[in-house]
């Protein structure tokens, strides 16, 4: 909302890079719901920081689908590209 304020009429792009499987999970449905105000996200495989990948409450294991946020967000409309390097979410960006 911040974004669509300061820049009224402007594509919105985030580039969202995901920490920590245990934070994805627990949070994924705020993630989603405040990611959604983006025309596009972007989204860099999720950053273990020590932790193992856990199953989402999709059941996946793969960090780079977001752990369902992507999932979520093309659900909701939103232009959402889970990409397999946090070097790719700048190249789909410019795209």
């Amino acid at each position: 909302e911040a974004a669509r304020s300061v820049f009224p009429g402007s594509r919105i792009v985030v580039l969202f890079e995901p920490h920590r499987p245990s934070r994805v999970a627990a949070h994924r449905p705020a993630f989603i719901r405040e990611l959604g105000f983006a025309d596009t996200v972007v989204l860099a495989p999720t950053y273990g920081a020590f932790e193992a990948a856990a199953p989402s409450s999709e059941g996946t294991r793969d960090p780079r689908t977001g752990f369902g946020i992507g999932a979520g967000l093309r659900r909701k409309g939103i232009d959402a590209v889970e990409t397999g390097s946090i070097d790719g979410c700048c190249l789909v960006s410019m795209r």
